[in-house]
């Protein structure tokens, strides 16, 4: 009996303080942790307000792409309309694509702790890992810092020079940092490049002293790091924009492949080890989908009409589908929402981040337990020590206890 109930206790505590150490939660971009809010209590207790709007790497979207004689509907490039963020150890830390910075609060007050100013913008949400942030620059290298002040322990450049050039009034390297860090296992993996007809450097590091253990080199169409970096057991995946996601292993970040094809910088990995990526578009039915792929073989599954995001928890699905949200699996419903962008799972609660508000679900049932307004649209949602965290285009952070 002592032992269920040290147990119970110990799981407890476990579900209480997980923290949202990385973009949507984990290296598989799940979107999903076991925190489970009272939604019906969640009131703002504070904002963050930027100086300075996001500057988003792409203004707009991508509507066409003439070369390739293919129209798009949805946005290639939607990784960075937002400061995107994480929340961990009592603090939000957040990338500034304005102020070229890497910044946090306390997560209970919202009041700035420390920021780590760099040479170029930080457009992915740093990682979190054993008291320490790590981060990419367009500045064209990556940083690690002390969580708990801001000072700077180490950085890396894979470029072969610090060269800087114009780029929409600010400068930015020949090889940007905007794949972010994705740490794993005590090695970080970030990538570099942008252009082409440049080389992009696949790169895995010594995350306690930033020391290069294996760099990989690819240039030529086909081939533009510019999105989130994933992993599974095996292997480490980069979304590339206008190109389809490529595949490295993690033990050396050798080249594999790429998946089928596809385009944008969304993808998550399920437990089942199935990717879905895209936006893709198809040029005969002008109809946009998101491809259901097998990531380790690299073969399609299906494809997926009209999917902007997707939350797969065990046989539950929830889809992000144009102004609305389904769910398939243990229940289905669907529940109209208007310009929903991302969306993540806490508990049995889904959290749906949209146009002036963040809409809070019942995944049983699929009502609206709550309407939490705000200021823009909300492109970055964490949840971590019993709150929520919103992060929104006019620059602006939300936290709701």
């Amino acid at each position: 009996m002592k032992h269920l109930i040290l147990s119970l206790a110990l799981s407890t505590s476990v579900i209480h303080a997980t923290d949202w150490p990385t973009y949507q939660h984990d290296n598989r971009r799940s979107g999903i942790t076991p925190d489970q809010l009272n939604a019906a209590n969640l009131s703002q207790s504070w904002i963050f307000t930027s100086k300075s709007r996001p500057q988003p790497a792409w203004h707009g979207k991508m509507s066409r792409d003439s070369y390739a004689k293919r129209t798009f509907q949805a946005d290639l490039f939607d990784y960075d309309k937002a400061f995107n963020l994480i929340a961990a150890d009592g603090m939000v830390f957040f990338g500034s694509t304005s102020a070229n910075a890497c910044i946090a609060l306390n997560d209970s007050t919202g009041a700035e702790l420390w920021r780590l100013p760099v040479g170029g913008a930080v457009r992915i949400a740093p990682a979190y890992d054993g008291g320490k942030v790590y981060f990419g620059s367009d500045d064209g290298q990556i940083y690690c810092a002390n969580a708990s002040s801001g000072a700077q322990i180490w950085s890396y450049r894979a470029g072969p020079s610090d060269t800087l050039i114009a780029s929409d009034h600010k400068f930015i390297s020949r090889y940007p940092c905007r794949t972010g860090v994705l740490v794993k296992d005590g090695k970080s993996y970030c990538g570099f490049g942008l252009l082409t007809w440049h080389t992009n450097y696949m790169v895995k590091l010594n995350s306690a002293t930033g020391a290069e253990e294996n760099k990989t080199a690819k240039i030529g169409n086909g081939f533009s790091f510019e999105g989130l970096l994933l992993a599974d057991a095996n292997n480490v995946y980069v979304t590339q924009g206008k190109n389809t996601v490529a595949s490295f292993n993690l033990s050396n970040v050798g080249y594999i492949g790429t998946l089928p094809r596809s385009a944008g910088t969304y993808a998550t990995l399920t437990s089942s080890g199935t990717m879905f990526h895209g936006p893709c578009h198809n040029s005969s039915h002008r109809q946009d989908h998101m491809l259901e792929s097998t990531a380790s073989s690299r073969s399609e599954i299906s494809k997926h009409n009209n999917l902007n995001r997707i939350i797969v928890n065990g046989s539950d699905r929830y889809k992000m589908i144009r102004d609305a949200v389904t769910a398939t699996g243990a229940n289905t419903w669907t529940q109209g929402i208007e310009s929903p962008v991302t969306m993540i799972l806490g508990g049995t609660t889904l959290y749906i981040g949209a146009k002036n508000q963040v809409a809070i679900i019942d995944t049983t049932t699929g009502n609206v337990l709550k309407i939490l307004p705000i200021d823009g649209t909300a492109y970055s949602l964490a949840i971590a020590n019993n709150k929520l965290f919103a992060s929104t285009t006019t620059g602006k952070i939300y936290g709701f206890e």
